[in-house]
């Protein structure tokens, strides 16, 4: 079933059921993070580990009556999309294709502001289809694929942190966790994102995978494989979240694998000491086996936020070349440069 990407696109993507979703973050967390089930079956969608989904998300109702309030418009309205010439009323226009949370550039430029909040306190007298022109599309979301589908068949799992703020006294909610994890769609529509190169390479590789918070969500599909189809090759994943007692997403699942000496385990959990500790900081300290791991050929995989987090996982792998095996910057670049031009350095960054 592998290479059935072009099966659903944006234009037509599948409608698959939301079959389960349940809290991965613990009472007393500052996250929220969700474990998601989708239904893919009779799809004919085939994905390996590695690989992302687009999500095709609605808006919140109670953010479209804000809006339509703010415009003294129904939502009944009859407007015909620019783009593609289709005919929609407003309020499945606001809904389902455009962006209300962003403002327009028509617009003067303002921070902080949704749609709604912008137009109460900037007035503008607009006729429905006058502010159907100006709105931008509704992009969709793209998520790690968190399962491997040798370990479920007819499903794909996500791992989703809400993603909320607050601006102008005003909670804003992002638009794809919200509804995925609050919302109830009768189904999401979604389509394949496939990963060229970012996946388990072969059976006796030995994997080291950087995965903090739902960074961690690819790693999971790479040990299911792993484990159905029983890999030779040795595996090492560093996971980092604020607490252990209550953000330690998937702990079960990698508890077991390292008590079955499947998984060798490096944790760093921020909050639970004075001192902020980050994965980069497991790595320094595991400085010396690290190095021998890739000297002697195992991949490096790095996946999550691409701010901060993959840019100080890169820094720690130059100052671990130049540690242990006494290059200077130069080399330790070269190196890394190396690492990535044969494929052992990849990186699932956003």
């Amino acid at each position: 079933m592998i290479g059935t990407e072009a099966l659903y696109t944006k234009a037509a993507p599948f409608f698959a059921k939301l079959k389960e979703r349940f809290l991965l973050s613990l009472p007393g967390s500052s996250k929220e993070t969700w474990h998601i089930i989708l239904d893919i079956a009779g799809s004919g969608l085939g994905y390996k580990v590695g690989d992302s989904i687009a999500i095709l998300p609605s808006h919140n109702p109670l953010l479209i009556e804000k809006t339509l309030q703010s415009l003294h418009l129904t939502g009944n309205e009859k407007i015909t999309c620019k783009r593609t010439a289709r005919s929609f009323s407003l309020r499945d226009y606001f809904t389902n294709h455009v962006s209300i949370t962003r403002i327009p550039r028509d617009f003067e430029a303002a921070e902080g502001y949704e749609l709604w909040d912008y137009l109460l306190d900037h007035p503008k007298t607009l006729s429905a289809q006058e502010i159907a022109d100006l709105l931008p599309p509704l992009l969709p979301r793209f998520y790690s694929i968190a399962s491997a589908q040798e370990a479920s068949a007819n499903e794909i799992h996500l791992t989703v942190a809400i993603t909320s703020y607050t601006s102008r006294g005003h909670l804003r909610l992002g638009v794809g966790t919200h509804f995925l994890c609050h919302m109830e769609p009768a189904t999401v529509p979604i389509y394949l994102q496939s990963s060229k190169d970012f996946t388990v390479p072969h059976q006796e590789a030995d994997l080291i995978m950087v995965g903090p918070g739902t960074g961690v969500a690819p790693f999971r599909g790479f040990m299911q494989k792993r484990l159905v189809e029983n890999h030779s090759g040795r595996n090492w994943l560093f996971f980092g979240e604020q607490k252990r007692s209550t953000d330690f997403l998937y702990e079960d699942f990698w508890m077991d694998l390292s008590s079955k000496r499947l998984l060798q385990l490096s944790l760093a959990f921020s909050r639970d000491q004075e001192e902020k500790i980050y994965v980069q900081h497991r790595m320094m300290e595991e400085a010396s086996e690290l190095w021998k791991w890739l000297e002697k050929g195992s991949y490096f995989f790095v996946c999550g936020d691409a701010s901060r987090m993959a840019k100080d996982v890169e820094a720690t792998l130059l100052q671990i070349a130049q540690n242990e095996a006494g290059f200077d910057l130069e080399k330790a670049r070269l190196f890394l440069k190396d690492l990535r031009k044969t494929g052992r350095y990849l990186r699932d960054i956003y």
